[in-house]
């Protein structure tokens, strides 16, 4: 059952389209879950997931009592439309298939491929377990928003310095809200990575250019640009976030954006280059009703 459990969860947050030990907000929808599985805990990795790569779902529990046989469902809604409903044999899902799943504690990792092709939305996923009386003995629930705008992007390593004393540059994350841009729009950029040692401070600098000429340069302090979950000095998580606005007359076309931060001795935490393509602005049409003045 233990193995059960941790197996389904995965199962389910790789369906939902789900840094080292990063909590997976849950809920049980039963009683009889937590005399089961009182201390169910479980984590992923990396977070925040990344479509189009693997994902290490890693669950600690104690089995209270032994599950014999039994069944499982998983039930997923996307936006309140059932999406996934998929039934098994509780003993299909334990290594080997063998039943039965004695009680004690345990840990177990299980690693998912995540689509790429993942579709945005809200994520309501149920799981239940079944015994062969066909009795709910285990529920548990949770929701997963999974952003359109929001995507791990391709990016490169600045001069080609892969080696830094903060972060392992494979871990990075880095994200761009929106996906395409136009003139005038916000871009917001999410940079993440578990840390090999503390931040105490520093600086962060983004340029953009275009066809080899600056467009854009800011710097800023990197305790201003901490995510909302974290807060500096950064100990466990590398966690940024800044947003800058694309000149409004800007032609469309690739531009290149350049993220740097540097700690407070001037050491490179981290420098990355991404692409970022601008599209045409949208066309707004205005009505001007019989009679009214013309909008200037």
């Amino acid at each position: 059952m233990q193995h059960l459990v941790v197996v389904v969860v995965a199962l389910v947050v790789a369906v939902a389209g789900t840094g080292v030990g990063d909590t997976v907000p849950y809920q049980y929808c039963s009683t009889r879950s937590a005399d089961l599985v009182p201390d169910l805990q479980v984590s992923a990795k990396p977070f925040p997931p990344r479509r189009g790569h693997p994902l290490t779902v890693t669950a600690t529990g104690t089995l209270n009592v032994p599950l014999r046989d039994g069944e499982y469902d998983i039930l997923v809604h996307l936006d309140g439309a059932p999406v996934l409903t998929k039934r098994g044999h509780v003993c299909s899902l334990f290594p080997d298939g063998k039943c039965p799943a004695n009680e004690g504690p345990t840990t177990v990792s299980k690693a998912i491929d995540i689509p790429s092709y993942t579709p945005p939305g809200r994520y309501d996923v149920m799981v239940k377990l079944f015994d062969p009386q066909s009795t709910v003995v285990f529920c548990v629930k949770f929701e997963y928003h999974m952003r359109f705008l929001s995507k791990d992007i391709p990016f490169g390593i600045c001069d080609g310095k892969a080696v830094s004393p903060y972060v392992n540059t494979d871990d990075l994350d880095i994200r761009q809200e929106p996906d395409v841009p136009h003139p005038g729009s916000d871009v917001r950029f999410s940079v993440r990575a578990p840390l090999l040692k503390p931040v105490a401070g520093g600086q962060l600098a983004l340029k953009v250019t275009y066809a080899d000429m600056e467009v854009l340069h800011e710097t800023d302090d990197i305790c201003t640009l901490v995510a909302e979950d974290a807060s500096c000095p950064l100990t466990d998580h590398l966690s940024l976030s800044k947003t800058i606005t694309m000149p409004r007359y800007a032609p469309r076309g690739t531009y290149t954006a350049t993220i740097k931060a540097i700690d407070v001795d001037g050491v490179e935490v981290a420098c990355v280059v991404v692409d970022v393509r601008l599209k045409d602005a949208p066309i707004v049409l205005v009505e001007v009703s019989e009679g009214s003045a013309p909008v200037a």
